[in-house]
């Protein structure tokens, strides 16, 4: 247990400062070299199926469209678990709220820190600011959310790690597409990053500390602990 949370924490620093870095980086340019190479290898092969291909991947990571499935999949959820098994309504539903505040926490923010930092995007067709992406934001917010949900309810190690790989691929893939598009520099991506792990890493912390969430496995641990420890 002490080392889960040391291994949060240390992930959490490391978002901070990687996103602190990004924010001095640009303020100053120094990072806009990075950015043009990003660019210009992401863009150099070019067609109409990646087009297409990547404005596909562009609508899976909208800011609004991760808000919506994740509002509708804890609202979903809650009511099944709540419904059909209610014994294990303590122990799922929180899973369901978290991936909720996860998104909802990273929509809000990611307009907050754009009229705070004020960066221009690298095309005119687009009036919104670009530090950090939303997209990046939402896809993260989401998929790897989801990916840590779905981690302890998959039996199978094979299948916990095809998932994992899944979910980070997608939203991998969904940042790549904004740099596709020419919508967003690679920094604006990877402050994207930061900033959704940096929340997903503060709710998990939060929702830890008040036992809220509490793994399948982990919760039958504690339960046979804590009978073997009851005096007959």
């Amino acid at each position: 247990m002490r080392r889960d949370y040391s291994i949060i924490w240390g992930l959490l620093v490391f978002c901070i400062v990687g996103f602190y870095s990004l924010s001095l980086f640009i303020a100053d340019h120094s990072i806009d070299g990075f950015d043009r190479l990003a660019a210009t290898w992401v863009q150099s092969v070019q067609s109409d199926r990646l087009n297409q291909l990547a404005a596909v991947l562009a609508s899976a990571g909208a800011p609004r469209t991760g808000v919506k499935l994740a509002a509708g999949l804890a609202i979903s959820g809650i009511g099944m678990v709540f419904c059909l098994r209610r014994q294990q309504f303590r122990t799922l539903a929180p899973q369901f709220i978290i991936i909720a505040v996860v998104n909802i926490a990273s929509f809000y923010s990611n307009f907050w820190l754009k009229h705070f930092f004020h960066r221009l995007r690298p095309t005119d067709h687009i009036l919104s600011y670009s530090f950090p992406s939303g997209h990046a934001m939402a896809s993260f917010a989401f998929y790897v959310t989801a990916a840590y949900l779905l981690w302890g309810n998959i039996p199978s190690k094979a299948g916990r790690v095809i998932m994992a790989v899944a979910c980070s691929l997608l939203t991998l893939l969904i940042g790549l597409s904004r740099i596709y598009l020419n919508d967003h520099y690679a920094s604006d991506i990877l402050g994207g990053y930061f900033v959704a792990g940096g929340i997903l890493l503060v709710t998990v912390l939060l929702f830890r500390w008040r036992k809220w969430h509490l793994p399948h496995s982990q919760q039958r641990i504690t339960e046979e602990t804590q009978k073997s420890a009851t005096p007959t």
